[in-house]
């Protein structure tokens, strides 16, 4: 049995399809969700902050213990909330964003 002539020109096509890049659309989510970081540390929004977290996430304080899970994210960032003035404030900028289909970094 032989191939159909067209069977490298159709192999061609799907291999040389890609998803849409979107880079564009994603550093701009990720710029307006980190635009919101210093309004919600300086203000003491433990609860918010968590949101912006996976229920399973890990965060990784710099020389503090490692904080697993949503629930203690919220702990976490309550506790930090109780610092005496001047509360902390945190900025987060994004530098550069890599986009692919449903995924960015």
């Amino acid at each position: 049995m032989r191939a159909p002539r067209y069977l490298p020109f159709v192999l061609l096509t799907a291999f040389a399809c890609k998803p849409a890049d979107t880079t564009t659309g994603a550093k701009q989510a990720i710029d307006a969700a980190n635009a919101q970081w210093p309004r919600l540390t300086s203000g003491g929004h433990a609860d918010s902050i968590a949101e912006f977290y996976a229920v399973d996430a890990v965060l990784m304080p710099p020389n503090m213990a490692t904080v697993r899970g949503r629930d203690a994210i919220r702990a976490f960032f309550t506790v930090m909330n109780t610092i005496p003035s001047p509360r902390p404030t945190l900025t987060i900028r994004a530098v550069q964003v890599w986009g692919s289909g449903p995924m960015a970094i």
